[in-house]
């Protein structure tokens, strides 16, 4: 009896050790999931975020299974993900904060965003659509923050990032709009070594700061930056600051409503210029450690608009044409010819216009003939305009004379 007791203990411990190793299928994805981890499906996205582990050192990967609409605050401490889109979209529609050496990416098809609009009325307060720091680094799609509150002295920022090893890569634009009683918003604010990319555009509307940046930290815009004040009461607005170390790469344009670069409490227009370049092909503004460099969009040759009369040409000076970069500032200009005698000689050309009546006494005693709008003034060579006598007029290098007697002018001669 004991031995078959035995016996039987043994095949039971067998069965257990043979289901132990089957596959596990309780927590595999089922419809209505809207993620996987590792094929453990996941009814709530919150659930599938908390289930990363922390301190992890390989990503790891979440894959959505239908589009995810997020409106937590989100913060992400010293974690690895990275979100397999799956031809979803993933959007955020409130904070994100990656925090502690946590480390963001995304694959695949679809789009990785925050969408945030801002309706809280407090006072003072400041919103961050997506704040990186201590190390952490984050890839995403885009980002936009709209404040349509009625809160006083808030500020909106598209992107934070700061700390050394911090990063930021946004693949398409961002945009922030503050309010009217804002007081300072940012399209991008990068501080303390933190690193920015943004492979888009950059709109800033409402008392704002296209990109911002400060202490050593680096941003590079690879589209435009697009800063409009769009308030009258906006104190200020600027396309691109930096302070203390800070640099500044746009290798698209700044269009600002209000000042174009300030580098070191310094505003800079187009025009102010550091010479020479520290970078070749681009327009350098700087002073002290702080640079702005903007990509010279004619560095390969100007896009010339067309010729523009700017000083009508006569027979006797030369006029002036000039022409516009459509790209820059550049200006070129160029020499018109004087104008040239038609068939009639000058002479014939003075007389007829006395026949017509295309002349006039100036108030000196000079007398002005008209000849195709153009004035020539003769003049007495004595200074005496009294009486009878000859007034003279040189054209092209040759003298003419006007004949006068008490009964008027008399035709001109040579």
């Amino acid at each position: 009896m004991k031995r078959k007791t035995a016996k039987t203990m043994a095949i039971l411990i067998s069965v257990l050790m043979l289901i132990a190793l089957l596959p596990v299928t309780a927590f595999a994805a089922e419809p209505g999931d809207v993620c996987e981890i590792n094929g453990v499906g996941y009814d709530d996205f919150e659930t599938a975020l908390e289930a990363v582990p922390a301190g992890g050192t390989e990503q790891t990967v979440i894959k959505l299974l239908t589009d995810v609409t997020y409106a937590q605050l989100t913060v992400i401490i010293n974690k690895k993900i990275t979100f397999d889109l799956n031809g979803y979209d993933l959007i955020f529609t409130n904070r994100l904060r990656i925090r502690s050496n946590s480390h963001i990416d995304y694959t695949g098809t679809g789009s990785f965003e925050i969408n945030m609009v801002v309706s809280d009325n407090g006072t003072g307060l400041s919103f961050e659509a997506l704040s990186v720091q201590g190390g952490s680094t984050c890839k995403i799609a885009g980002i936009t923050i709209i404040n349509n509150s009625d809160g006083i002295n808030q500020s909106v920022i598209g992107a934070d990032c700061r700390d050394p090893g911090s990063s930021v890569v946004v693949n398409g634009d961002i945009t922030a709009a503050g309010n009217e009683n804002s007081y300072m918003n940012y399209g991008i604010f990068a501080n303390n070594y933190g690193n920015v990319t943004v492979n888009g555009n950059i709109m800033a509307t409402n008392y704002i700061i296209g990109v911002e940046a400060y202490t050593d930290a680096t941003v590079t815009v690879n589209g435009n930056i697009t800063v409009n004040r769009n308030i009258a009461n906006a104190n200020d607005g600027i396309g691109v600051q930096a302070y203390t170390g800070g640099t500044v790469t746009v290798n698209g344009t700044i269009d600002s409503d209000a000042a174009f670069i300030r580098v070191f409490y310094v505003y800079m227009d187009k025009t102010d210029i550091t010479t020479p370049t520290t970078k070749d092909g681009y327009f350098t503004y700087s002073l002290y450690s702080s640079t702005v460099w903007v990509k010279d969009p004619c560095a390969n040759g100007h896009d010339w608009g067309e010729w523009l009369v700017t000083v009508p040409p006569t027979y006797d000076d030369f006029g002036v044409e000039a022409r516009v970069c459509d790209n820059c500032v550049e200006t070129e200009t160029r020499t018109v010819p004087k104008l040239v005698q038609d068939n009639k000689t000058m002479l014939e050309k003075f007389n007829e216009a006395i026949e017509n009546g295309d002349w006039y006494y100036n108030e000196d005693g000079s007398i002005t003939v008209v000849i195709d709008g153009i004035e020539y003034v003769f003049t007495s060579k004595s200074g005496n305009y009294n009486g009878n006598g000859t007034l003279f007029c040189t054209v092209n290098g040759v003298e003419y004379k006007l004949d006068r007697n008490a009964k008027g002018i008399k035709g001109v001669k040579y």
